[in-house]
């Protein structure tokens, strides 16, 4: 019997944020760089950080799908509005205190293999 690691699935997979439209590169870069995963109560949601996964506080703590949050990311505040997460993809609108012209966009997170985890497994394929 052979072992395949796409057979198991994640019971509470980090839905990363992949795509990010409008604002500044500075702005794509922070949200992509953030990722959300359930905690506690089914459809109880946190933020966190790439790389050292260290949790975002959120206002509220719980992010739910159909609820605003705030968070403070880069020293700036960051507002999301019609957040709909479901487990498998999370999107919503975003804008933020920057004070720039183009300081709102949306975003779209899913579960998936990671940036890194991608260019492994194409190193492995070459």
């Amino acid at each position: 019997m052979s072992y395949d690691p796409e057979d198991i699935k994640d019971p509470n997979p980090k839905l990363r944020i992949r795509e990010v439209e409008g604002g500044s590169d500075r702005d794509k870069a922070d949200l992509e760089t953030c990722y959300f995963q359930q905690v506690g109560n089914p459809g109880d949601y946190c933020l966190f950080a790439t790389g050292d996964d260290h949790q975002i506080p959120t206002a509220p703590l719980q992010i739910q799908s159909g609820k605003d949050f705030q968070f403070i990311r880069g020293g700036v505040l960051w507002t999301v509005t019609d957040y709909y997460i479901d487990g498998k993809i999370a999107k919503g609108h975003w804008f933020n205190s920057r004070g720039e012209a183009n300081d709102d966009g949306s975003f779209q997170a899913q579960a998936g293999p990671t940036v890194e985890g991608e260019e492994s497994a194409a190193s492995v394929s070459a």
